[in-house]
Parts: C-alpha cells; sequence; structure tokens
C-alpha cells in the first residue's frame, strides 16, 4: 500500500506550551484518518466500523510523526513511510480497545457504545481479529522487520493483560504494577517512537551504514525505544490516575484494572489484594476503590511516580543527545521541536488528566465518524 507521496508534515508551533502537542495532533489527524479510512475500503471492511476507528486522539501516531519531523533529512521522501506505520499503529490499538473493553465491560469507548455491547460479543471479537489483520498487511510491504517487531510488541501487551488478571501476587506491588503497565502501554509508545527513529532514517532496509555506525544506529534506536516506553507509562499512570479519582467519588462502572494496582502500591488495606485475586468480580473491586483510605494522600503519591515517569523520559532524551542522536538538543534555546519532545510526557499526560477526551474535546471526532444527528458534548 502506498501513501500519498505528496504528504507534508506541519510545522510545529512556535511556544513551548506542552498544550501544543494537542495543536500537532489536530494537524496530523486529518492525514492518519483519510489513510485509515482508505485502508478499510480498500480491505473491503464493514463501513459500520468506521466510527469506531476514526475517532481517537492519535497519541501513537502523534509521538511517531513528531519524532519523525525532528529528525528527518528529507521528509518529502521519508514522510510516506512514517505516515504508513503510524496508521498501523492506531490500527493495532484500535484492535486492542475492544477486546479490552470486553474484559473490562466498559459501556462507552470514543463517544460510542462499545462495539460488544452495540453488536454482541461474538461478533466484536471477530472484528477484532480482522481489525487486528490490517496493520500487518500494512508494514509487510515496508519491511518484513517491522512486521516482527509489531507482532512482538502484541505479544507483550496480551502479557502485560495477562499478568493483570492473573497477577503474581509474590513479587513486590510496584514491580508488579510497573510490568503490567509497561507491557500493556509502554511497549507500544516504544514501537512508535523508535519507528518515528527509522523512517527519519529512511526505514530498515532504506539505510545504508558502514558498520560502525550501524552500532551507533541500534543504540539509538534502544534509547528511542525507551523514550516512548516512558511516555506510554507516563500516560497509563495518568490514565489510572483518573479512573482511581472516579472510583473513590462512585462514579467509575467499568471492571477496575491497573488502577486497582496502583492503588494497591501505597494502600495495604488486605481487602484491596483479595479484589485483585478476583479482578473479574467488577462488584466486589468499585467498592473497594471507593472505600480507599487516605484518598488524598494516595493522590498525591501517585503524581509523584508520574513525575518520575516524565523525568525518566527526558533522561532518555538526553543520552539521546550523547549519542548525537538528536539534533538541537543543545542548543540554547533548543529548538522548537526538540523543546516538545522534552515536555512530551507531561503534555501527553495533561492531554489524559485534563479529561480531552473525544466527547469533552470534538476535535478528536472525524465529522465523517459522526452519525445523523449527532452533535459532540462535553462531559458535565
Amino acid at each position: 500500500m502506498n501513501a500519498d507521496s505528496s504528504v507534508v508534515f506541519p510545522a510545529l508551533a512556535d511556544t513551548t506550551d506542552p498544550n501544543n502537542f494537542i495543536a500537532y495532533l489536530q494537524k496530523i489527524r486529518p492525514r492518519v484518518n483519510d489513510r485509515i479510512r482508505e485502508i478499510v475500503e480498500i480491505e473491503q471492511f464493514d463501513d459500520q466500523l468506521l466510527p469506531v476507528l476514526l475517532r481517537g486522539k492519535r497519541l501513537r501516531a502523534g509521538v511517531l510523526l513528531l519524532i519523525h519531523e525532528v529528525l528527518a533529512s528529507e521528509p518529502e521522501r521519508t514522510g510516506p513511510q512514517a505516515l504508513e506505520l503510524a496508521c498501523a499503529l492506531e490500527l493495532a490499538h484500535a484492535a486492542s480497545l475492544i477486546v479490552d473493553d470486553i474484559i473490562d465491560e466498559d459501556m462507552e469507548r470514543r463517544g460510542l457504545e462499545t462495539l460488544h455491547l452495540a453488536q454482541g460479543t461474538k461478533t466484536a471479537l471477530l472484528e477484532s481479529i480482522g481489525i487486528l489483520s490490517l496493520p500487518y498487511t500494512v508494514v509487510a510491504p515496508l519491511s518484513g522487520e517491522y512486521v516482527r517487531m509489531l507482532a512482538e510488541v502484541q505479544r507483550q501487551m496480551t502479557f502485560g493483560a495477562l499478568q493483570e488478571m492473573c497477577t503474581i501476587r509474590a513479587l513486590p506491588a510496584f514491580d508488579v504494577y510497573a510490568s503490567i503497565i509497561t507491557l500493556k502501554t509502554g511497549r507500544l509508545f516504544g514501537l512508535a517512537s523508535e519507528w518515528g527513529f527509522l523512517a527519519a532514517d529512511g526505514g530498515i532496509s532504506g539505510s545504508k551504514r558502514p558498520s560502525t555506525e550501524g552500532i551507533q544506529q541500534q543504540s539509538l534506536r534502544d534509547t528511542w525505544r525507551r523514550y516512548g516506553t516512558y511516555l506510554g507509562r507516563s500516560m497509563q499512570m495518568a490514565d489510572d490516575i483518573v479512573d482511581l479519582k472516579s472510583g473513590m467519588r462512585g462514579t467509575y462502572s467499568g471492571t477496575p484494572g491497573s488502577e486497582l494496582l496502583l492503588l494497591n502500591t501505597m494502600d495495604v488495606n488486605p481487602t484491596i489484594d483479595e479484589c485483585i485475586s478476583d479482578r473479574r468480580n467488577c462488584s466486589a473491586g468499585r467498592p473497594k476503590i471507593q472505600s480507599a483510605r487516605n484518598s488524598e494522600f494516595i493522590l498525591q503519591r501517585a503524581h509523584q511516580f508520574l513525575r518520575t515517569e516524565q523525568e525518566n523520559a527526558r533522561h532518555a532524551l538526553q543520552n539521546i543527545e550523547d549519542l548525537s542522536g538528536l539534533p538541537g538538543y543543545s542548543t540554547t534555546p533548543p529548538s522548537k521541536k526538540v523543546a516538545i519532545l522534552r515536555v512530551l510526557g507531561q503534555s501527553i499526560a495533561d492531554i489524559i488528566l485534563e479529561g480531552t477526551t473525544v466527547r469533552e474535546y470534538p476535535v478528536f471526532i472525524d465529522q465523517a465518524s459522526l452519525k445523523p444527528g449527532e452533535i459532540p458534548v462535553k462531559n458535565d
């Protein structure tokens, strides 16, 4: 599948305000959505899936395309491949959300009724398998290595979800939590970051480097992956903080997930541990979160954990500069694009913490995905 060779990526805004990442997402979403729509039409998928696939914040695509834009010396040549990779990540993410919603018994996703409620669990499972084939269809013409990398990350995501359901109680609580959010969320963001670097470098097969430079490239790949993993962990922690707040207020209706594991790192109440052991009993989990002791202390500690993840991302970015892999990092002031990369962990977390969802921020809704008469509204 060939992307539009005329793709041009938007320039970033002048300010280093973290909210600028939202502006960047606004700019790249139309191209990502147009390409996803084209892929779905070419592969002759059910048109009813488009509303599910065309909504969302495009955080993973945004990370990939932003890193590509920062690094690419020939964006006109490498941009089409970056767009393909970004769409593949978003399609893989969309497939995982359908399964997550079934497991968590969620009722709404991206401002719509969840697919398993709208079409039934059996149909939703089959549709998720079909959608999961799409990212491989997209990346296979680029390189078999992209296929291998994506398959490895999806295995890790699955293992993380299984760990969440069958927690290893012998390990320290924070180690369990960190392992699960790394696998469930961090790895796909890590892949976005690494693929952004690879696309800018001409792709896996496009880079023709001497062996010594090849070693350096592998080090840069590893460090970009680490940077993205910390971004993903920051996003998941922010999401868990939001769910903890909802749970403490008694307004959360789904099955408790990794937010329960985060709570367990700070609350020694044995009933929390019991709930983790039987996470499938959602009616037991919600009251345990609502009755959590010292809620203010818990949320403060959770935010401390979040700030540590954001600092880890900044350290990874500094390591990339040490490897001479990030132009403009050491300049004073740093380049505008690099300045946004420095606060990207904070930006992504703020998008989640401030409630920027497809219902609360209509820019994240593709107008073509709206049903007749449907109007995006803000949550109270």
